[in-house]
């Protein structure tokens, strides 16, 4: 039972860091910096994603892993705090 609990731990700290992630790079859309450098810091952001759905494919399988980070983009893109900025 303990690994179970272990493991279901580690699934919810890589989605909040996903969610962290995904947050960070969208206000680096409306940030101060420009050009290039907003670019590699938005681009750090999704690759670092890439990443932790990688982590999390190994604990529950891709097809799960996708569907959990799908949900997770989907809960930050409509939360009422952080609305997308407007372009």
């Amino acid at each position: 039972m303990e690994k179970h609990t272990g493991t279901a731990s580690e699934v919810a700290r890589i989605l909040n860091q996903i969610q962290a992630e995904y947050e960070s790079g969208t206000r680096g859309l409306c940030g101060l910096a420009a050009g290039t450098a907003k670019h590699q810091f938005i681009t750090a952001r999704m690759e670092r994603i890439g990443q932790l759905h990688s982590a999390l494919g190994e604990i529950v399988g891709e097809d799960h892993a996708t569907a959990l980070l799908v949900a997770t983009l989907e809960d930050v893109s409509h939360s009422p705090d952080d609305s997308p900025p407007e372009l």
